[in-house]
């Protein structure tokens, strides 16, 4: 007896790649700079970061300047003359490495960058949601489907590590001679430690600080605020509203305990079951053709 195999990819993440305008080669996974769209195939991405993209890649540079700043005013001493000079090295070491991120980011020579949109959590840890389609041997389909907003980060963070390493031992060498030999590098000392600091929040926290700082910074009494909507994800607007209408109801009976709302699409489903304690829970199943994303 035949065996029918699905078109479809397993997986959130697993796709076949565009060759010559033709879907072309095994399942797996997609190249940099692209992401699987609706039909798992491999598309590129060439959105354009939108403001809120900008505001967490601003709040990621600006981590370790004023982590630069906190610690040379700390070693430098309040009558030193050095920390001025000291402060402009560590803004002008960070400038440097955003430009020179930006410029090698593709696409390359430009002070400009094209990304994939951020739809869900999982973007950001494509690593946990490997499927196994015989439960035996996992599709490795690892990708970043954040792009560039993962690896961007941690490449600016490596420019601010060696431009420090070039330029403030022997700034600080010239300047400091007010300050003893052993007070004299701790804030470059200060920074070999707080350099892979930034470095496991941005690998390991990085989608949780991205959404949840969008929540804050975008909510208001749980709806978003004016201007933010054209800027978010479809996806995060929807969830948002069911979110709303689950957090405000009132108790619900056993006979009351009826889907709300069935939303549909090509490849996605989402659906809303009312509890007797109304919560929200994200639970992902396998379907041979389709993705299934279960909200309840």
């Amino acid at each position: 007896m035949a065996v029918a195999v699905s078109s479809t990819c397993p997986g959130l993440y697993c796709g076949r790649t565009m060759i010559n305008g033709s879907v072309d080669g095994d399942c797996g996974v997609c190249p940099r700079g692209e992401r699987t769209n609706l039909q798992k195939v491999c598309e590129r991405c060439t959105e354009t970061p939108d403001l809120y993209d900008w505001l967490y890649l601003g709040f990621m540079a600006m981590l370790p300047l004023v982590l630069h700043w906190f610690f040379i005013e700390w070693y430098s001493g309040k009558k030193s003359s050095s920390a001025l000079l000291q402060h402009v090295t560590a803004m002008l070491e960070c400038s440097l490495s955003s430009v020179a991120t930006l410029l090698l980011t593709d696409p390359v020579g430009l002070l400009s960058i094209r990304s994939c949109r951020v739809q869900m959590l999982s973007d950001w840890y494509t690593m946990l949601y490997n499927p196994s389609p015989d439960y035996i041997n996992t599709l490795h389909c690892t990708q970043e489907a954040v792009y560039p907003l993962y690896t961007m980060v941690l490449i600016y963070y490596a420019f601010c590590l060696v431009l420090m390493m070039l330029l403030r031992p022997l700034l600080v060498k010239k300047i400091a001679c007010g300050l003893g030999k052993s007070d004299r590098f701790k804030s470059v000392y200060a920074a070999l430690y707080f350099f892979p600091i930034l470095t496991v929040l941005q690998a390991v926290g990085g989608g949780l600080l991205f959404l949840n700082s969008w929540r804050t910074e975008c909510l208001q009494d749980g709806e978003l605020k004016d201007g933010w909507r054209d800027h978010l994800p479809q996806d995060f607007i929807i969830r948002l509203q069911l979110q709303t209408d689950v957090e405000t109801s009132d108790r619900c009976s056993a006979a009351d305990q009826i889907n709300m709302k069935t939303l549909r699409s090509t490849n996605m489903c989402l659906h809303v079951n009312m509890q007797s304690e109304p919560q929200m829970k994200l639970q992902t199943t396998r379907s041979p053709s389709s993705s299934w994303f279960c909200l309840w």
